[in-house]
């Protein structure tokens, strides 16, 4: 993933040397360089978040020994890392990318135009071939991000075994905190997309506005869905150390009621303070901080889309 990684920084500058060349060639006044930097940095950080996806995964190893039981743990990481291997298969990706392609294809010629405002013909072509192949392969990381969200649904069907009071880097709320940083991840560059809308000479049809809405609305919806299959793990173990102890408390509670002796009382309240502190122990792998940083990253890209159709219908006007 690294030569991934490597590559795209490549191919990046090469696409921007080979625009400054025929930019000088073809003697372009209005290059419009400063928009032409968004597609290259939404390619070069999507390729970097699938890099980073797949190293901090990895790293997540000796989380998923922690918690899987009734297998050795050798076969645990081998049976690990082979669903790694799967969800980042370079030539899955690529056939992701090329489903992509016709899509994007579509949507940046007859819907986003781009670099239609330039008054080069040659350059103008040059910069779309360009982007309809970097937004493909940035597509690619719906292969790895979709089987990541299968992962996480599976884990429930596991038998896990949870520590709650381990650190949240060493149990199963760094599942949370990871689908979280995903979330943030494509929000910040869905956001860039929206940024380089608003930015250029011309305005997109509202299709790609509601498409931007969509993905927004979805970073929520996805959020507290891989959270929910998390939490769904958490409630399971909780529900395990509740039963016993709920059987003993009402034991317990019998005892006092039919001999009420000093006895029986103290291991009602032994078993009904241990009940009580376990009820108390986290269900959800996110605190309200979490929340709200999902909310407050949203909040400006929603904004800048609401605003895209009433610059769309402007630009219509000006036509």
């Amino acid at each position: 993933m690294r030569k991934i990684l490597y590559a795209s920084i490549l191919t990046s500058i090469l696409y921007l040397t080979g625009r400054f060349i025929l930019v000088s060639l073809r003697d372009v006044e209005s290059p419009y360089w400063g928009i032409t930097m968004i597609p290259v940095i939404i390619f070069v950080l999507a390729m970097m978040e699938i890099t980073w996806s797949r190293w901090r995964f990895r790293e997540l190893e000796p989380v998923i020994r922690s918690l899987i039981v009734g297998r050795r743990n050798t076969a645990v990481g081998r049976w690990y890392r082979m669903c790694v291997r799967r969800m980042y298969d370079p030539r899955l990706c690529v056939a992701t990318s090329l489903a992509f392609l016709p899509l994007c294809t579509y949507l940046i010629i007859w819907h986003v135009r781009w670099s239609f405002w330039i008054s080069d013909s040659l350059v103008g072509w040059y910069d779309r071939l360009w982007i309809i192949l970097a937004m493909a392969a940035a597509a690619s990381s719906q292969w790895p991000f979709a089987n990541i969200s299968l992962f996480i649904a599976r884990l429930p069907e596991k038998k896990l075994t949870i520590n709650f009071y381990a650190h949240r880097d060493a149990s199963i709320m760094a599942f949370g905190s990871f689908m979280l940083k995903i979330d943030l991840g494509g929000v910040a560059l869905t956001f860039l997309a929206g940024v380089g809308l608003y930015a250029a000479p011309t305005a997109s049809s509202p299709l790609v506005y509601a498409l931007l809405l969509i993905v927004f609305i979805w970073a929520i919806v996805w959020f507290f869905l891989t959270q929910y299959n998390v939490h769904r793990c958490m409630v399971l173990e909780k529900r395990e150390m509740l039963d016993p102890i709920a059987a003993r408390l009402m034991t317990s509670l019998v005892n006092s009621l039919e001999n009420p002796t000093d006895e029986n009382l103290k291991a009602h309240n032994v078993a009904r303070d241990v009940y009580e502190k376990i009820e108390l122990l986290p269900e959800w792998p996110f605190n309200l901080r979490n929340v709200l940083a999902l909310v407050s990253g949203l909040i400006l890209p929603i904004t800048l889309s609401a605003q895209l159709p009433g610059r769309w219908a402007r630009c219509r006007q000006s036509a």
